[in-house]
Order: structure tokens, then sequence, then C-alpha cells
């Protein structure tokens, strides 16, 4: 599941491009920014093609090191604070149609961002908020049809059995 959901941008654009990382942050002088990696495997970042903006601006981002859980990175053309600064909350995008397939019974979460959540006796409990994994294992939030607070449920084969994609 790579791709995770932080509330504030979307994990799709409606030309199909995925968020798989935003620039959170500046570190240093020199142009460093933190990055925050929506990818379980960080060494798979170039794997998906040009990473761009919602604009479509592309970055060449080189990977550094990793510290406080974001990943410390040079872009191209960035040399100072100022212009590190200046692409704080930008969130990075690559084309869907450029992911690598996945196993069977393994997702995307921005493939499941959307789908109806319905119980085992077919009634719609409201859709897929996000999907989030604060290190005890990935957990599904249902925005319910009835509102109020969601209902948050662990993703695992026993509470949801199945997925129609």
């Amino acid at each position: 599941m790579p791709a995770m959901n932080m509330h504030d941008d979307p994990d799709r654009l409606d030309d199909g491009r995925l968020r798989i990382a935003k620039i959170v942050g500046v570190h240093g002088v020199k142009g460093a920014v933190r990055l925050k990696l929506f990818l379980d495997d960080p060494a798979t970042l170039h794997d998906f093609g040009p990473i761009t903006d919602v604009e479509g601006v592309a970055y060449d981002i080189s990977l550094g090191h990793q510290q406080k859980g974001h990943w410390v990175s040079m872009i191209d053309g960035v040399a100072d604070r100022d212009a590190a600064a200046a692409l704080q909350n930008t969130s990075l995008y690559v084309d869907q149609d450029a992911r690598p397939d996945l196993d069977d019974e393994e997702y995307y979460a921005a493939d499941l961002i959307g789908l109806k959540a319905v119980t085992g006796a077919g009634t719609v409990l409201g859709r897929i908020a996000s999907l989030d994994d604060y290190g005890a294992g990935p957990l599904l939030e249902v925005a319910l049809t009835a509102g109020g607070a969601p209902l948050v449920v662990p993703f695992t084969k026993e509470v949801v059995p199945t997925i129609d994609m």
C-alpha cells in the first residue's frame, strides 16, 4: 500500500496523477527540503517516471538521509533556503499508469479512497476517506453516510474480507 493520505491535498488528481510525496519544510541554508514520502520503499521514488507538482512542473529529487520521519532531500535548481521555503507544502505526483502491478490482495491506498464501505449484510456504511498507518498496522477511516464521527477500522482480512474495486 504505497500511498498514504494526509487529508490536506488530493491523493489523486483529475488527470490520474497520484501523490507520492510532499515538501513539508526546509533543512539548513543550502536549499535542502524535508520530504514526506507516501511510499513503502523510498528507493522506488524514481521508478514511476517524472515527478511533478499539481501544475505539471517536473522536479529532479535526490534523496538524502531520513530524519524525524522525513527525508532530507535536494531538488535540482534549488540552491538556497529561500528557494526551498518557496516550495513548502508542495505535493508531488506521478502518473498512475507508471505504478508497478501489485500481487493479489495488495492495493494502492489511492484506489481504495472513495470506495463504498458495506457490511456483510449489504448495508452501506459510507465511503473510505483515508488509509493511514501509525505503526500498528493500516487503518481505514470510513466517512459514515449517517454523518457524525468517522468509523476507523483495522484494514485486515478479518474486518475487510472482500474488496470489490
